[in-house]
Parts: C-alpha cells; sequence; structure tokens
C-alpha cells in the first residue's frame, strides 16, 4: 500500500501489509491474529491502530512491540456517527472515491499540503484501490468500538506512539492518553504532519520507526502494518 512503501523500502526485515476485511471492531482484531505468525511486531495507523490496539490486548504475549500513529483509543462520539451515517449516504450515491477530496481532504494532510494535487492524486487513488465495499466495512467496524484505554495496561510490551502534530482528526490528548495507559508507552510528535503522515512526511516518519529500537528485533519477530481507510 502506498501509505507504506516507503518505510518498507527503507527499513530492514519482513513485512506483511495487511487488508483486514471484517465488519467489526473484534473481528478484525482477530483476523490480524489469525494472519500474523506466532510472535510479530505490529505497526497500525488511524483505524489500523484501533484495530493493533485491539489485537494487541486480546493475545498481549504475541505482539513484540506496538507502533501506533494517528489513532484514537476512545469510544465514538455522536458526532463521529453522524459523520459516518453521510459518508455511508456518499457511497450510496456513488460518489465514492471522489468523496474523498470533498468530505475529507482537509482533515487529512497538514493545511500547508492541501493544495497539492500530487499527493490529493495519490489519496484518491488509495481510496479507490480500497474500493466502496471495504470503505463500508471499515465505516461498520468504526461504528463497533469500545473505549480501548483501560485495556491497554494489559499489552506490558515496547510500544511507540506517534502524534502528527497537525492531525486533524486524532488529538494530541488522544494519543497522550494512549501512551499513558500504555505500561511501556513512549509518546512521540511528528511537527509539521498531518493525519497521513507516513505519506506527507516519509522520511522523518521512517526515522521515528528506525530508533524506536524494539521495532529491529532479530526472528521470529516480523512487522505487520493495518492498514486504515
Amino acid at each position: 500500500m502506498d501509505l507504506w512503501r516507503e518505510a518498507q523500502r527503507q527499513l530492514p526485515g519482513k513485512h506483511l501489509n495487511l487488508r483486514v476485511q471484517a465488519r467489526g471492531l473484534l473481528q478484525s482484531a482477530r483476523a490480524v491474529l489469525a494472519s500474523a505468525p506466532p510472535r510479530f511486531n505490529l505497526v497500525g495507523h488511524s483505524l489500523g491502530g484501533i484495530i493493533s490496539m485491539a489485537a494487541a490486548t486480546i493475545q498481549p504475549d504475541r505482539v513484540a512491540s506496538l507502533v501506533l500513529i494517528s489513532t484514537n483509543g476512545r469510544a465514538p462520539t455522536g458526532q463521529q456517527m453522524t459523520g459516518w451515517d453521510e459518508l455511508e449516504h456518499d457511497v450510496a450515491a456513488g460518489r465514492f472515491p471522489s468523496m474523498t477530496q470533498v468530505r475529507l481532504w482537509n482533515a487529512l494532510v497538514h493545511p500547508s499540503r492541501t493544495g497539492e494535487s500530487a499527493l490529493l492524486s495519490r489519496v484518491v487513488a488509495m481510496a479507490d484501490a480500497t474500493g466502496p465495499d471495504a470503505f463500508l466495512d471499515q465505516l461498520a467496524t468504526q461504528r463497533t468500538r469500545w473505549d480501548l484505554r483501560p485495556a491497554l495496561g494489559q499489552y506490558g510490551g515496547p510500544a511507540l506512539v506517534i502524534h502528527p502534530e497537525d492531525d486533524a482528526l486524532c488529538t494530541a490528548d488522544m494519543h497522550s492518553e494512549i501512551a499513558t495507559a500504555l505500561p511501556r508507552g513512549k509518546l512521540m510528535t511528528l511537527p509539521g504532519a498531518g493525519h497521513l503522515a507516513p505519506l506527507e512526511d516519509p522520511g522523518r516518519f521512517t526515522q521515528l520507526l528506525r530508533d524506536f529500537e524494539p521495532l529491529h528485533l532479530p526472528a521470529p519477530c516480523r512487522r505487520q502494518t493495518v492498514d486504515s481507510p
């Protein structure tokens, strides 16, 4: 997937890029665990980070290290539910993936990048590759979220939480409370980046991963990234 391309190119070791096909958070987390090796390093972005948190609390001993980017451990709000209703209406009306530009674009990237047509084209292409059916599955998974924060203490492995400084969807408080809830959580801020930080600033994002030593443990660990919308 384009979101992870540069990080996978620069980081050594084996990578498994998962596109979870399930409707529901619990089902998605179980799908990750069913597809993963016995012990692995887990990296998740946005909804992928939510699924990763759930997986790490279900079978913590299997997750050697955890990296979370642009994510949220809270249960959905009424405002979010309304927004997802509108997105589902757009899909039903045949406005996928063009709605990515109309409804989501300004919230996905740093404000200074919203005028970049090449970056917009990449994001729309990512949405197109996801497809409307999988996108609806992702919205269904979002709707079934629960408050993951109380259970994060069950995961005792090393964890890195990356907060892009200008993420319009997942705030600094959301990332801070995740890092605090994880017994070995470490919070890092990525300045000048928005929600799609791995795509916007792959160099500095990859450097944060490179500097997180637990992510580079030798076999039998393998990095597994979980895709997001």
